[in-house]
């Protein structure tokens, strides 16, 4: 957002502020998944409005109110002649590490390590996404992405590793039958 600056335009110039405050150790407008966003418009207008839409996600339901309060008060805090609100919708839970999803894990791993296909271990939160078992994870031990593989998830680039569909299936295979025994 860095032409908007030169461009003096006191909306979006706000909206750079607030991002770079809540967002500190990112580049704006490229996302951890290497999308991009982007602004455009007449350089002589000085837009009334703009919206800003994101994604949030959190291990835990305290990790969220954290960031939501944090963020709100980044939001409250306006340039002269500007203001400005944060609303929230979750779409989904969070799906907090427990001790059963560890050895439910460690039980997958086992299977793929017996399949010679190597170890898996757990990814960092930063790297995982969401999933809907996260709806029935608090009553259940439960693991997710089972699935294929690939790179760029969610993005244009996005693509599949077909073979990893025999890998995760073998993988799985494995990890119901021991599961049911």
């Amino acid at each position: 957002m860095e032409f908007l600056r030169q461009k003096n335009s006191a909306t979006f110039f706000s909206i750079d502020i607030k991002f770079r405050c809540i967002y500190p150790k990112t580049k704006p407008c490229i996302s951890a998944l290497s999308t991009t966003g982007h602004a455009a418009g007449k350089t002589n207008v000085i837009s009334r409005s703009a919206t800003v839409e994101g994604d949030l996600r959190y291990l835990t339901y305290e990790q969220r109110d954290r960031a939501h309060a944090k963020m709100k008060a980044i939001v409250a805090q306006n340039l002269p002649g500007t203001s400005a609100s944060i609303s929230f919708r979750d779409a989904y839970p969070p799906m907090s590490p427990t001790a059963g999803n560890l050895a439910v894990l460690k039980v997958y791993s086992q299977a793929s390590q017996d399949a010679g296909l190597g170890e898996i271990p757990a990814l960092p939160p930063g790297q995982r996404g969401a999933g809907d078992i996260q709806f029935v994870a608090p009553l259940l031990d439960s693991l997710d992405g089972l699935g294929a593989t690939g790179n760029g998830a969610h993005s244009p680039d996005e693509d599949l590793e077909i073979a990893s569909i025999e890998r995760a299936t073998i993988r799985t295979a494995i990890l119901l039958y021991r599961l049911t025994r």
